[in-house]
């Protein structure tokens, strides 16, 4: 009987031993070439329950994580194969650098197991890698020819996200080497539609170009019949049903230039009294422009942003729904892009308060007097295969010096985009801020440039009409109210340069602002990713 009880005993130590899985890179394989990411995979059970994995590159500690237990499922959601524990290298998002040639990148995994208050190296395993961002991906000898090659009936769906940072810090703080203070805004998220109407071919001057007819609309989130979105002109986010989101027109030449827009009126049947109080919700999101000549790394050419403008107060007589601004385009080379190749490039401009193009502003009556610089960087990856583009990150950068008094209420209460009545908002200047048409408000003349946006000003991008708000898709995305018996269709939140409601950076309205001189950094980052 005790031999028995013994024996039993035995089998369950073995049991135990052995479903201790030996340590070892399941993958990548030896000899890799990783283009994006590196799935780095562990047998289940090699990992103890108090232990954690140290991820290294040719001996540089990249990461110190537990991996997560990945079970594979078939379609149906059952379990099928065995499980692994997986963590994700991101070494593009990561920027880190890719292989020289003629070498290999060294990864190894280390399992650590705590003994005591000290980690304990316990066993590790390494592979050959190499990592190549653009490997594969071929250029033609004389470039490559960047065209849109749109289908009719073709559907593209992206997901565009949005959020912005603002900084501040005084000018005494900036001489003693001091940090800027951040606040981080709340983020949004739209979802547009680019439905293919119609291809043909446009003969100009015996040559044979092709245009495109889109149409450009908000879709609800995924599995939804409805999205959450702040409106040009309002400071909160509301919620709009698929029946509200409304189509805009654009025809497009195939390097994504405007020939024309169009916003469809509605028009009642006759002998109908039509809705009690109709609601539409626009859209203008153009996608990037391409270079009109074949482009190879090194290359630079002359470019231009195409930038949202709806203009909802004369609907009828709309004939484009963007605003164009001149940039410099340039090549930065080949690049994977969610396991597309493609060519990655960048539009870019920044306008100073001594520039040419500030110039062009303050004769047109803009009325800046502060020290300002704006900036935006368009990063672009256009999938060679399928002739799209992959993904779009836009960062506007508005950088301001102005004293305290121009600065009370600046983006906490004040107007930006538009100016604002708001308690506190003292001088607050009037149509300053990121991504959309500007308009001069009752905030104040004063300040870094007023109405500083194509709404009023030529060659600019500035605060949202109507007031608004730092997370707003302004002035991408608007909402027209039609009401019986008041044919005047204005922007939500009031007519352009209309007080606030509400608006605000973050809503910190009448907050203390130094009386000295500071610094202020708007930073609004807007994220372009083909769903499909």
């Amino acid at each position: 009987m005790k031999r028995w009880i013994g024996s039993v005993a035995l089998l369950t130590v073995s049991g135990a031993v052995m479903a201790q899985a030996p340590f070892n890179l399941m993958r990548p394989f030896d000899g890799e070439r990783i283009k994006e990411k590196i799935q780095i995979r562990f047998p289940a059970s090699s990992i103890p329950a108090s232990g954690y994995v140290g991820i290294f590159l040719d001996g540089k500690l990249i990461d110190a994580t537990r991996p997560g237990f990945v079970q594979p499922k078939n379609k149906a959601g059952k379990n099928v194969g065995r499980g692994y524990f997986e963590y994700v290298l991101d070494v593009k998002g990561r920027g880190i650098s890719d292989t020289k040639p003629g070498e290999t990148t060294t990864l190894e995994a280390v399992l650590f197991a705590e003994a005591g208050d000290q980690p304990r190296r316990v066993d590790s395993s390494s592979v050959k890698i190499t990592i190549d961002r653009k490997a594969g991906i071929k250029l033609p000898a004389g470039g490559a020819r960047l065209r849109y090659n749109f289908t009719p009936g073709e559907e593209l769906i992206y997901r565009i996200e949005q959020r912005s940072v603002l900084s501040a810090i005084t000018e005494s703080q900036n001489k003693l080497g001091g940090k800027a203070a951040e606040f981080p805004q709340e983020g949004e998220t739209i979802r547009m539609l680019y439905a293919v109407q119609s291809v043909e071919p446009v003969v100009i001057k015996g040559q044979t170009f092709v245009q495109s007819l889109l149409r450009m609309q908000p879709l609800p989130n995924r599995g939804k019949d409805y999205a959450d979105l702040t409106t040009t002109g309002s400071s909160e986010a509301k919620r709009y049903y698929d029946y509200e989101m409304a189509p805009i027109y654009m025809k497009v030449s195939d390097t994504g230039i405007q020939k024309w827009g169009s916003i469809p009126p509605y028009i009642t049947f006759e002998g109908t009294t039509g809705e009690a109080n109709r609601l539409d919700l626009y859209g203008s999101f153009p996608l990037p422009t391409l270079p009109e000549k074949r482009v190879r790394p090194g290359d630079s050419w002359s470019s231009s942003f195409q930038t949202g403008f709806l203009d909802l107060e004369k609907l009828n007589d709309v004939t484009s729904v963007v605003r164009t601004i001149p940039a410099r385009g340039e090549f930065l080379g080949l690049e994977w892009e969610r396991n597309r190749p493609c060519v990655k490039f960048r539009n870019v401009i920044e306008v100073a308060d001594n520039s040419l193009e500030a110039s062009k502003l303050a004769k047109a009556g803009a009325g800046f007097k502060n020290d300002f610089k704006v900036s935006v960087n368009e990063t672009v990856w256009f999938d060679l295969d399928s002739k799209r583009v992959t993904k779009v990150v836009r960062e506007e950068t508005v950088d301001v010096k102005a004293a305290g008094a121009d600065l009370a209420g600046f983006g906490f209460g004040g107007g930006i985009g538009g100016g604002s009545a708001a308690p506190g908002a003292g001088a607050a200047p009037g149509g300053f801020g990121p991504g959309g048409p500007g308009g001069r408000g009752p905030g104040g003349p004063g300040g870094p440039p007023a109405g500083f946006g194509p709404a009023s000003r030529p060659g600019g991008f500035g605060g949202a009409a109507g007031g608004g708000s730092d997370k707003s898709f302004t002035p991408d995305i608007q909402l027209r109210q039609e009401i019986p018996g008041n044919t005047k269709l204005g922007r939500f939140g009031g007519p352009s340069g209309g007080p606030a409601a509400g608006a605000g950076f973050g809503g910190r309205q009448g907050a203390p602002v130094a009386a000295e001189a500071s610094f202020i950094r708007i930073r609004s980052l807007r994220i372009f990713t083909l769903e499909r």
